[in-house]
């Protein structure tokens, strides 16, 4: 979900800006038609600035009240700074990671978390160790979510879900490093061939099959 709204530097446009960027996370989940208590790991945005930062935690708080649960936030900015205009898509891939291997990993360089995440009610919360993701229950995939904050006021958040399970099939060739279903599934993939002539894709077809 996207929105567009200008980010000011004064506390009552600050308040704004939470508002808003609570908002754009709470139209995400009403598209997806999810209920707050299905998130379990948010990628934020996270510049570490004493602006940004507040804010997000403020907007996040207000957005995932009444979880009831916990909600782990990292951002990977911690790992390689501001990958500026890419920032939202390596966020994306750090949380498909997340899905993928079914763990957490931890915030690097942190010392002190902020104090804004022990608030009364808060469900967020920052490891320092890498955490395994439990199934959130009731056959409920794991779901993850995505900030992505513009300096033009434009505000996007994204929900990922782990795939489904693939279904075993008998004598196929398994492959691991997915979790427990995946491990029970034949590893399957695509191979991409290219070549100038169609005798030319025949043959490297066939050096391929013979490999």
């Amino acid at each position: 979900h996207e929105d567009r709204f200008p980010l000011g530097k004064k506390s009552g446009e600050r308040l704004a800006a939470a508002t808003q960027q609570a908002a754009v996370l709470t139209d995400a989940l009403a598209d997806a038609g999810l209920p707050a208590s299905a998130v379990g790991y948010i990628e934020g945005h996270g510049t570490g600035t004493l602006l940004g930062d507040p804010t997000e935690i403020a907007a996040l708080q207000v957005a995932l009240a009444g979880h009831g649960g916990r909600v782990v936030l990292g951002s990977v900015k911690a790992n390689i700074g501001h990958a500026e205009c890419t920032a939202g898509i390596v966020g994306v891939i750090k949380a498909a990671l997340a899905l993928r291997h079914r763990a957490i990993p931890p915030q690097c360089n942190l010392r002190t978390p902020n104090a804004l995440l022990a608030a009364p009610g808060s469900p967020l919360v920052v490891n320092r160790h890498p955490v395994t993701w439990s199934a959130p229950g009731h056959g409920r995939p794991r779901t993850a979510g995505v900030n992505s904050f513009g300096m033009g006021g434009t505000n996007c958040h994204v929900l990922l879900q782990e795939a489904p399970p693939r279904a075993a099939v008998p004598g196929g060739n398994h492959g691991g490093g997915g979790g427990e279903e995946e491990d029970k599934a034949p590893a399957r993939g695509w191979f991409c061939f290219s070549a100038k002539t169609a005798r030319a894709l025949d043959a490297l077809r066939a050096r391929h099959l013979r490999f």
